[in-house]
């Protein structure tokens, strides 16, 4: 076949020949040669390019179809170890027909997607897609034998200690047996074989179960028994048949420990109960109550404990020797207390050691003792609570000061106690409403003491200023203690007092001169001195001389302050305050020494005193004998003695509307009481000689002679 010139297939045209010139033909022979260089060598490029780019159109695809096979591959293998992975998780064995037909699904749907490759590529991921399968597949299967076992061997376990478990029921109760033994031998064997073990391993669980039967019913007859010494000789005594030695010996090893932590324990609870027994002597022997429950438990546990110490019974005797006498000793007066406790002494000093009572005997004197120890504090102590005494001895109830009848049943509890005690003043508050009212009040503005104070005066009536005196006593700020008393009858007063409790002293006497000061203490002392005298009268306790130490601390604010105005001089001052403060008329003499409040004539009020101590006029009256447990036993003789008629003396009462008649015994004033209404009622209420001023006039017509 004909084949083109090189030039002609490289597609390069040859001109048309001319008119040949033979004088050329050299350069166009020269020229021809380069023209078929150059078209040989288009040529190979063309076909270079050629080649080249079916190459890396092979290469492409061949590239495309191993990206979509490795990814293909990538998933399935992804999506096979989760399938197993997620099997592996399961609470349940996933079983492995399951995770076969798992990947055969998933081998199936990307097998599918392989079709769109080409057939070299897809047999390829055809077999790197079922050698997964088989590696997943292995994998799960090592996995779903081991955790097969692991479920087999966990219930054979399980099965086996139910059945131990019912072993040791029926071994601890009255149902043992050697019947019973193999019974639950052969159950327990049998469960052995059926759950894969050898025969020697099933024989072996069963032998087991024969002996811990064995060794829970010698613990359940141990158990059984009562007292510690029959424990401690079965012990001793123990030998289980179809144990050895060894087993025998273990058994009475733990039992010998239980033995011995019993003993501990019983000590202990012994030592509980003697402390119980304890604690109650002691709750009574400071006023407080046993109730009939306790009682009965603490015999309750006497009889359990009393085999591991006797003593403890004798413990329980003396409680209740105690617990049923001390009721009457805790309704007595403080000196009946002082006196029983006296005579429990002296009668144990007398007795014998071998008297059968003589334990039970030093217990009531003990407590006796204690008893009048804790009523003394409580009624006299630097901080008495006698509400908290008599309530917890059941004697009265206390309730909140809220209505005019918890009032009523204020004093009236007030009167019983101070009737129980002849001479005791008892507070009208108890010890934690005056830690409560203090409180709040000295935190307070001066206007809100006002406002509460006034709502107390209007519910407490005649009992404001005890209570004001009760609050005084618990640290009330003395501008509040000192101006709640003038609320009544002069407002003004009482809130200017009342205003200085914030007012420091120091910043009122900077603004005066020394002189100053000093003048108008010295003048108010003077004005005030026969006051305070009639004002401490008879006091036995220092709580008047506190008062009138706190009035005159007071006072000298007060002065100051009206010092502050350069008009007011020191002694202006002073008798401004003191007729403001103490605006009453005051009587010091031999037989009354009394401050008499306005509106009243000191002269009458002295005349019809002295008619009322003419010896018939006490006669008429029915003055009582002295009984006082503040004095020595030979006092009541000195009274003898000496005429109330010529030596006794009036004092203010409590509420400084009358005057209450006073023995004085050598300087010493106790109040004179009256003969009670009824000689026969032990609970009526103490009467003293106290006269209302107001009241003397007609007294004065009835009894003079």
């Amino acid at each position: 076949m004909a084949r083109l010139p090189r030039y002609q297939a490289g597609q390069i045209q040859a001109a048309v020949p001319g008119r040949v010139e033979f004088a050329g033909m050299r350069e166009k022979a020269r020229f021809a040669e380069n023209i078929g260089k150059m078209a040989a060598f288009v040529n190979r490029e063309v076909q270079a390019r050629e080649a080249k780019k079916t190459r890396e159109e092979e290469e492409a695809n061949a590239t495309y179809q191993r990206i979509q096979s490795d990814t293909l591959k990538t998933q399935y293998s992804i999506e096979a170890r989760k399938i197993v992975d997620e099997a592996e998780r399961s609470t349940e064995l996933v079983s492995m027909g399951q995770i076969q037909d798992s990947l055969s699904d998933l081998t199936d749907g990307f097998l599918a997607s392989a079709e769109s490759l080409d057939t070299e590529y897809a047999a390829f991921l055809q077999n790197d897609i079922l050698g997964i399968a088989a590696v997943q597949g292995e994998r799960y299967s090592t996995y779903h034998q081991r955790e097969a076992v692991k479920q087999l061997q966990a219930d054979s376990v399980a099965g086996l200690r139910e059945i131990t478990l019912n072993a040791d029921a029926i071994a601890y109760s009255p149902a043992y047996s050697p019947e019973s033994i193999e019974n639950m031998a052969m159950q327990a064997e049998q469960f052995a074989l059926d759950h894969q073990y050898t025969p020697i391993a099933a024989a072996r669980q069963a032998q087991d179960i024969r002996t811990n039967m064995a060794i829970q019913n010698a613990k359940y007859k141990y158990d059984q028994l009562g007292p510690l010494e029959d424990k401690e000789k079965y012990i001793n005594d123990l030998s289980v048949s179809g144990l050895t030695r060894e087993e025998n010996d273990n058994i009475k090893k733990e039992l010998n420990g239980k033995l011995t932590q019993e003993y501990r324990n019983f000590k202990v609870k012994v030592a509980t109960a003697r402390r119980e027994i304890s604690d109650v002597i002691s709750n009574v022997s400071s006023g407080g109550q046993v109730s009939q429950d306790q009682r009965t438990e603490i015999d309750q546990q006497v009889q359990l404990y009393a085999n591991v110490d006797p003593s403890l019974e004798q413990d329980l005797n003396r409680m209740n020797f105690v617990l049923d006498r001390i009721p009457t000793l805790q309704q007595m007066s403080l000196s009946e207390l002082a006196s029983e406790s006296s005579r429990l002494n002296s009668e144990v000093e007398a007795a014998f050691a071998d008297d059968p009572e003589f334990e039970n005997k030093v217990a009531m004197a003990e407590s006796a003792t204690q008893l009048y120890q804790t009523m003394l504090s409580q009624l006299s102590g630097k901080n008495p609570k006698p509400y908290e005494w008599f309530e917890q001895t059941g004697q009265i109830q206390v309730a909140p000061l809220t209505n005019q009848e918890s009032i009523i049943r204020r004093q009236d509890n007030r009167d019983f106690i101070e009737s129980k005690n002849p001479g005791f003043n008892a507070p009208f508050l108890t010890s934690s409403e005056i830690n409560s009212t203090v409180a709040a009040f000295n935190d307070a503005d001066p206007d809100v003491v006002v406002a509460n104070l006034t709502a107390m005066q209007s519910l407490y009536g005649r009992n404001y200023e005890i209570a004001m005196q009760d609050l005084n006593n618990g640290g009330l700020a003395p501008e509040y203690a000192v101006g709640g008393r003038y609320l009544a009858d002069n407002m003004g007063l009482a809130e200017s007092i009342i205003g200085l409790r914030f007012i420091d002293e120091k910043d009122l006497k900077a603004s005066l001169l020394d002189s100053q000061v000093s003048d108008f203490k010295a003048e108010y002392k003077t004005l005030a001195q026969e006051y305070i005298a009639a004002f401490t009268a008879g006091d036995i306790t220092g709580r008047a001389l506190k008062d009138a130490n706190t009035n005159f601390s007071v006072a000298s604010k007060l002065g100051m302050q009206m010092m502050v105005r350069p008009e007011i001089t020191p002694q202006e001052a002073a008798a401004q305050v003191f007729a403001d403060m103490f605006p009453e008329d005051v009587v010091i003499e031999e037989k009354a020494r009394l401050i008499i409040p306005k509106g009243n004539s000191p002269d009458s009020i002295l005349y019809n005193l002295e008619n009322a101590l003419e010896p018939d006029a006490l006669m008429k009256v029915g003055v009582a004998g002295l009984d006082d447990p503040r004095l020595p036993e030979d006092i009541d003789a000195a009274i003898d003695a000496e005429s109330l008629s010529d030596n006794g003396v009036w004092l203010n009462n409590e509420t400084g509307d009358g005057a209450v008649l006073h023995y004085n015994l050598n300087g010493f004033l106790l109040p004179v009481r009256l003969k009670p209404i009824d000689p026969e009622d032990p609970e009526e209420q103490p009467r003293y000689y106290d006269l209302k001023y107001n009241d003397l006039a007609k007294f004065g017509r009835k009894y003079r002679m």
